[in-house]
């Protein structure tokens, strides 16, 4: 799990270079290389978000839990073209949970989840504004992490095991975003659709699914 968070951020390290790159080209944002990071103005641009909303489980991950409840927390870098790049964090702890067959070291067991991470890069193009309301579509790409409540044998004595086992998947995030921008932030709703192929892990036995619906809230400070 460690080693595909370092993955996304070091992936997400280069993105933002190659944003910088993008963003002070000549004749196209108004800014040069010499002055970009002097310019107070770019870099206010640069909005932190903190939010919430509720992984809703589709097809057969119904089975094992209801809506879980996350808290999200975000940064987008704006581009040119009306473009943004950011990286978003959710956890969230499922309310409802029912138990499904799980291979471990010493055989197959029930667990449940025990938790819920996800990390992932998005891409986002303005496709509509009036005002100061605005519409995006955008692109997650990341990991999401399911932990178990099955005890990890190796916790102790790996410096990077995780105290839990779990279930890590590639994860594809389409959506929208609505975002009004209020006096001095800006608050906005967002709807996704989260695809982790849970199955392509060899300790899940049965297929349990790979589709959230992901509705948010987020305030930009």
């Amino acid at each position: 799990m460690k080693t595909y968070f370092l993955l996304l951020l070091i992936f997400f390290g280069n993105l933002v270079m190659c944003a910088q790159d993008n963003s002070v080209e000549s004749g196209v944002s108004g800014y040069s290389l010499s002055s970009i990071h002097n310019d107070n103005n770019y870099w206010q641009k640069v909005s932190f978000k903190i939010g919430g909303g509720f992984l809703i489980p589709q097809g057969k991950l119904k089975a094992l839990t209801g809506g879980i409840p996350v808290v999200d927390l975000g940064v987008d870098i704006p581009l040119r073209n009306r473009k943004t790049i950011g990286v978003n964090m959710q956890y969230g702890v499922p309310e409802k949970v029912n138990n499904f067959p799980f291979q471990t070291n010493n055989g197959v067991v029930e667990t449940q989840i025990k938790s819920v991470f996800n990390a992932m890069v998005n891409f986002k193009k303005g496709i509509f504004h009036v005002k100061n309301t605005h519409l995006d579509i955008g692109l997650g790409i990341g990991i999401s992490n399911l932990n178990t409540t099955i005890r990890n044998p190796d916790y102790k004595k790996e410096e990077d095991a995780s105290k839990y086992e779990s279930i890590a998947a590639f994860l594809i995030s389409p959506g929208l975003e609505l975002k009004q921008r209020l006096k001095n932030n800006e608050l906005s709703l967002a709807l996704n659709f989260h695809y982790a192929p849970y199955r392509s892990s060899k300790r899940i036995v049965e297929d349990i699914g790979s589709l959230f619906l992901v509705p948010k809230i987020m305030y930009r400070f």
